[in-house]
């Protein structure tokens, strides 16, 4: 049963409608010399159109909220992403197109006409990446909307140059440092399914198809795991009837059920050829975020976070965010595949509630690393605290203050950097006792506080965000 008692940070799920425009900001303590550079940060702002409310976290209209570092100063830009989504629904002031969790009220004939003219939503609200110096915003589906720097103005759809023909993607492609080339999946739904793998390479927008897989029932995929020489695949038990997100008259994620009698699969696929290399099943979970995979002495280990089962996806419903209600933890799970006996052992490193999982993205990703930096829960609270977790040896450290909820910190390398953790996280954290956000800067060696810088609104809870050298 819902508690109706609402929530402390209840004000981080509500409507910010106030865009900002190159604002200082006013800095207590000291931001570092050398941090120079663009924090874009993606989120839902807008949780409902004239009358009609959205139901998820995960529907709200996209905002992109910017912090501008230089010489010690940071400013903010925010505006809304001039979707197609955001723009009918502001025109017709109701909710035009079906987001992950709520579906627009419409007539019969109006259903026929978005089935058949494939009006999937283009609600950018989940990520950001760069593509060739392109700035794009991602969501689940395969629309992708281009924004610049540094105004955060809409540029339109992203159009790639290939024929690749999907449905559903995830928002967390990955970047190959050393092949210079991005993987990401699709995922195509219809009266037969298949999972497509698909590489970039450098300073080209041509999507190559790298694995074809068939699959009866999709499951849902949020992100994907990568190492130096194969993606990886973990199949959780939350699957998909795909007549239902094409015909039916449920939400996108209403179409998904957790069959937890079902085991979840792990594929190891070749980056060279695509040949499947290994799979093997474990016991069920969900998750949404992994956090790194690599090779070592013939296994293939995967990092990620894992949830007993799916009760997340209903946990984060508007209804019970806004209000006072324990939420699932997820916890750091290490999945260790034998390529030899094709065998998982499975193995929590960190007991503590984590979510929003990042690491030093650039120099560790697919390769063995020590650091993972996340928002976590602390007492069946909201995410409450940051956290620093050494995945090797489970030492542990942590940020909190008092009615204060961080987000997701994004790890920014010292220039030259000496260590693996020799920089700082950036995190925007909402202040209840204040009602208002402010930008914290945390040394990632200590987790001690550096500097924080005040905003005038409270930004909402967003998911994911990048940061651009100068």
């Amino acid at each position: 049963m819902t508690d109706l008692t609402l929530s402390a940070y209840h004000q981080g799920f509500d409507t910010q409608l106030q865009e900002l425009e190159s604002l200082d900001l006013p800095v207590v303590g000291k931001i570092p010399d050398w941090l120079s550079g663009d924090l874009v940060r993606n989120g839902p702002s807008k949780f409902e159109v004239g009358p009609e409310k959205y139901n998820h976290w995960f529907d709200g209209l996209a905002k992109l909220h910017m912090f501008s570092f230089a010489s010690g100063t940071v400013r903010t830009t925010c505006k809304f992403l001039q979707t197609y989504a955001y723009r009918k629904s502001n025109l017709e002031g109701r909710i035009a197109l079906g987001e992950f969790g709520t579906n627009p009220t419409r007539s019969m004939w109006g259903k026929l006409e978005s089935i058949f003219n494939h009006q999937l939503t283009d609600n950018a609200n989940v990520n950001i990446v760069e593509l060739n110096k392109r700035y794009l915003a991602l969501t689940e589906t395969v629309s992708t909307t281009e924004f610049e720097l540094p105004n955060l103005d809409t540029v339109g759809k992203f159009i790639w140059d290939d024929k690749l023909e999907a449905q559903v993607t995830t928002a967390h492609p990955h970047f190959d440092f050393d092949r210079k080339q991005l993987y990401n999946l699709l995922i195509k739904l219809g009266p037969s399914n298949s999972y497509v793998v698909y590489r970039v390479d450098s300073g080209t927008t041509t999507r190559k198809q790298v694995a074809s897989i068939n699959v009866k029932e999709p499951t849902y995929f949020h992100s994907f795991g990568m190492s130096t020489n194969y993606i990886i695949l973990v199949e959780c038990p939350f699957v998909v009837n795909p007549l239902d997100v094409i015909f039916g008259n449920k939400t996108y994620v209403q179409s998904y059920s957790w069959k937890g009698n079902y085991p979840t699969r792990i594929s190891v696929y070749s980056k060279d050829n695509g040949e499947l290399v290994a799979a093997a099943e474990t016991e069920a979970f969900f998750t949404f975020h992994h956090v790194n995979a690599f090779e070592e002495n013939g296994e293939v280990i995967v990092d990620l976070l894992a949830y007993p089962d799916a009760q997340i996806v209903d946990s984060t419903y508007l209804t019970n965010l806004r209000h006072k209600n324990e939420q699932p933890l997820s916890k750091l799970r290490r999945l260790r595949m034998s390529l030899a006996t094709k065998r998982v052992n499975s193995e929590t490193l960190s007991d503590v509630g984590l979510e929003l999982p990042r690491i030093y993205y650039e120099r560790f990703n697919g390769k063995t690393y020590n650091y993972l930096y996340a928002s976590g829960q602390n007492k069946g609270d909201f995410v409450n605290q940051l956290v620093k977790v050494n995945v090797k040896n489970g030492m542990t450290l942590f940020w909190r203050e008092d009615g204060c909820y961080p987000g997701e910190p994004v790890f920014v390398a010292r220039p030259e950097s000496s260590s693996e953790d020799d920089g700082v996280l950036l995190s925007v954290v909402f202040d209840t006792g204040k009602r208002s956000s402010y930008l914290l800067i945390l040394d990632a060696v200590s987790m001690n506080e550096l500097a924080r810088a005040e905003m005038p609104i409270v930004v909402p809870f967003g998911f994911h965000g990048q940061f651009f050298r100068s």
